[in-house]
C-alpha cells in the first residue's frame, strides 16, 4: 500500500524537514499545498538517498506533485471510476479540473 505525505507549507521552503520527514517514514508520494519550494533544488536532496522521486508536473496551480513512481506510469491507470476501483491522486485531481495552467 502506497504512504503520502500531505503537508501545507504555507508558503515556506523547509526543504530539510521534509526530506527527513519522507526518508523517515518512508513515503510514497509527497503532496505539497501552497510550497515556495524550488523544485530543482528539492529533488536534488531528496534524491540524495536511495530513494528515487519524480515531479509529476501539471496536476495543479496550487499543489506541487512528488513520487517514486515515474509520472507517466498514471497514464496507463485508469481516469474512469467506472472503469475501475483503482483511484490515483492525480486522476482525482484531473477530474476535479484542477488541471496544468489552471489557477482555481
Amino acid at each position: 500500500m502506497p504512504k503520502f505525505l500531505f503537508w501545507n507549507l504555507n508558503k515556506s521552503e523547509r526543504r530539510d524537514l521534509l526530506c527527513r520527514l519522507a526518508r523517515l517514514e518512508n513515503v510514497d508520494v509527497i503532496i505539497l499545498a501552497e510550497s515556495a519550494l524550488h523544485t530543482a533544488r528539492f529533488l536534488e536532496e531528496i534524491n540524495d538517498a536511495p530513494q528515487h522521486y519524480h515531479y509529476v508536473p501539471g496536476v495543479c496551480g496550487h499543489i506541487t506533485l512528488f513520487a517514486r513512481f515515474h509520472p507517466s506510469l498514471d497514464d496507463l491507470w485508469p481516469t474512469n471510476i467506472a472503469d475501475s476501483n483503482l483511484v490515483t491522486p492525480i486522476s482525482i485531481l484531473k477530474r476535479a479540473g484542477c488541471a496544468a495552467g489552471r489557477e482555481d
